[in-house]
């Protein structure tokens, strides 16, 4: 059996709500920091989170994923 991706293992809420910062962010900079989030989480958690916001990965679909078909919710 695969591993989850770590996301899946944070709180859906608190993983949807940490996706939503860093996205609002990227969408008006186009690129995305931890200091820019350092004030709403930790770096643990910008560290499960950041990689959504390179080129190959697409945020919109994370977050779309996390509201329907969160694994831990099934």
């Amino acid at each position: 059996m695969p591993k989850l991706p770590k996301i899946w293992l944070i709180d859906r809420d608190r993983a949807m709500e940490l996706m939503w910062i860093a996205d609002a962010i990227y969408d008006v900079h186009k690129t995305v920091k931890y200091e820019d989030v350092e004030d709403k989480m930790t770096s643990s958690e910008w560290a499960i989170i950041q990689m959504y916001f390179n080129s190959s990965h697409k945020p919109d679909v994370v977050i779309k994923a996390l509201q329907d078909n969160h694994p831990l919710f099934k």
